[in-house]
């Protein structure tokens, strides 16, 4: 019976979200296995409670690790509906399409990205072949795209400078390909290891070192990246990194490079940076920037208006930060 209505559930719901639905079930599930040896409905009750009270998801439920924390403690955290009640309340949707178009939002936070860039809509294949042949190695990005997806790099030395066409690619952008920092560049080579930096109304709340792995130009979560807390006062990592099924690293697992106790280069550019561009984007008070870090400069590669509440010291420290947003709330206020 339950088979049947679970079916007929889904059916009602559009192919994406039903995928998306099924993968996160079963990641709910296999995290039962793990952590209630199997006690599903017990889980599942009190993963409806959370929901019902806290505003918790399914990740939410393990990733905060609220089977083990008591109802004061689970009360600290953003979870999934609280996030998106602060997303509706201080962020401003009329710059939600911006924030989501690669081509629009690199020209609204020009000053702020320490990159050359073309929008491949916009240009003919001359003009593409001279970007690439000045850089030699550039970055595609799809201008919608989400969480590293359909990202690749283009290398005049493997493709040649004419292999490409710019007609085949006009929902793409193609940018300079950033040279980070040596000392984050030795944990990962194949990607671009970047900070994702929490702000609301102004104010960081949260910051984290994201590194991929196995071969991967992005370093994002879902695209089998780790991700580790960063002491707002120190600009070190201080946490275990963990990816997308929450086991944790004390190195990385390719490279073998320590990833606790990094202090991340030009910290101090970093938070001068992302307070500079938040008052650039006043009307989106609560974001997640990523920031590349070079060896001289720091550069802002996006600005994501849900900016993953899970992304932060929430799940690598086990630190809500419910009560932080709270506290900026009152004191804006007065």
């Amino acid at each position: 019976m339950w088979n049947d209505y679970w079916c007929f559930l889904m059916s009602l719901i559009d192919g994406n979200t039903r995928t998306l639905i099924h993968e996160r079930f079963e990641l709910f599930n296999s995290n039962t296995k793990r952590y209630f040896c199997g006690k599903y409905l017990h889980a599942w009750l009190d993963e409806c409670f959370s929901f019902l009270v806290f505003g918790a998801s399914p990740d939410d439920y393990y990733r905060y690790q609220f089977f083990k924390k008591s109802f004061s403690e689970r009360n600290q955290f953003i979870t999934f509906l609280r996030s998106k009640r602060i997303i509706r309340k201080y962020n401003d949707t009329s710059f939600f399409p911006m924030m989501n178009d690669k081509r629009l939002l690199n020209a609204f936070l020009e000053p702020f990205l320490g990159r050359e860039w073309l929008d491949l809509s916009k240009v003919d294949d001359d003009a593409f072949h001279a970007f690439l042949a000045k850089y030699g190695r550039i970055i595609m990005k799809p201008y919608g795209g989400s969480g590293g997806k359909g990202i690749f790099i283009v290398d005049i030395s493997e493709t040649g400078s004419s292999q490409i066409r710019v007609s085949d690619y006009r929902d793409y952008i193609a940018e300079e390909l950033l040279h980070q920092h040596p000392d984050l560049e030795r944990l990962n080579p194949s990607s671009v290891n970047t900070l994702r930096v929490m702000t609301f109304q102004g104010e960081i709340i949260s910051a984290t070192l994201k590194v991929g792995q196995h071969g991967a130009v992005v370093d994002n979560m879902c695209s089998n990246g780790l991700y580790g807390n960063i002491d707002l006062e120190t600009g070190i990592t201080d946490s275990y990194f963990m990816d997308i099924g929450l086991s944790l690293y004390e190195r990385h697992p390719e490279t073998q490079e320590k990833l606790i106790g990094i202090s991340i280069p030009n910290w101090s550019m970093v938070q001068d940076t992302v307070k500079q561009a938040a008052q650039l984007l006043e009307k989106v008070q609560y974001v997640g920037w990523d920031v590349a870090v070079l060896k001289d400069r720091v550069a802002i590669i996006e600005a994501n208006e849900a900016p993953g509440h899970d992304l932060s010291i929430q799940s690598s420290k086990q630190q809500g930060l419910y009560q932080k947003i709270k506290t900026i709330e009152q004191l804006h206020q007065r």
